[in-house]
């Protein structure tokens, strides 16, 4: 979890538990259940909205690496017909052109995706002379089946990509109104209970850098109730 996001909603977490351990005397103050349910709905959004970013981010994360995978399948395919070319016909330049022998290799899915379509039409091409040259059927056929899956996962990650950034942008948008009822929520006991530092030390956020214990408290230096 991002650790910014991951202090926000522990903070939150503590206030609202502060706030319901303090509901009589803050709703002597005015403190609404209107109030209240602001904050509590702005908390739940931002907890719901960062599982489905986390999820997101996970979902990228597998459709990269099962696309670097692909993409590295693929590139070794054609280094291996290469090679049967080559053995065909040794360092005949003509072959050598033709079967891209030398060019500097793709690096990017779609530049990969046109030069496995151009190896797509040498292996109907060739494909007799390829196979008595060190290659195999099977070697076609997971060729051809690598490439497939190329093309679908190709759009597949791209999506995913849009999914995650989406998700998380839905995500910060939740924790800036959740951060807005948290200040809200605090400027109110620091306006009701000016001077009254037990209850302002109550009301204190989490210390950065030093929340996550038991409980969801602080194990930190408190800071100033003032500020």
């Amino acid at each position: 979890m991002n650790k910014s996001v991951d202090y926000e909603l522990q903070d939150a977490s503590v206030l609202l538990e502060r706030v319901a351990a303090n509901n009589e005397v803050l709703t002597q103050k005015g403190y609404t259940s209107a109030k209240l349910d602001a904050l509590s709905s702005a908390f739940q959004e931002a907890k719901t909205k960062n599982t489905a970013q986390v999820k997101a981010v996970k979902l990228m994360n597998e459709k990269t690496i099962e696309q670097d995978l692909v993409f590295t399948s693929v590139l070794k395919s054609i280094v291996k017909i290469q090679k049967a070319a080559k053995s065909a016909n040794g360092e005949d330049p003509v072959t050598k052109k033709k079967f891209k022998i030398g060019d500097t290799q793709p690096r990017s899915v779609k530049s990969l995706i046109t030069w496995g379509e151009y190896f797509t039409s040498l292996l109907l091409e060739h494909d007799t002379v390829l196979l008595q040259n060190g290659l195999v059927q099977q070697d076609l056929a997971d060729f051809n089946s690598m490439l497939t899956r190329l093309r679908a996962v190709d759009p597949s990650q791209e999506s995913a990509k849009k999914l995650q950034v989406a998700a998380t942008l839905s995500r910060d948008n939740s924790v800036k109104k959740l951060k807005d009822q948290v200040n809200r929520t605090r400027n109110f006991v620091k306006a009701a209970f000016s001077g009254n530092q037990e209850m302002l030390i109550q009301f204190q956020p989490l210390a950065k850098g030093r929340s996550g214990g038991s409980n969801g408290k602080s194990n930190g230096t408190p800071v100033s109730p003032g500020s």
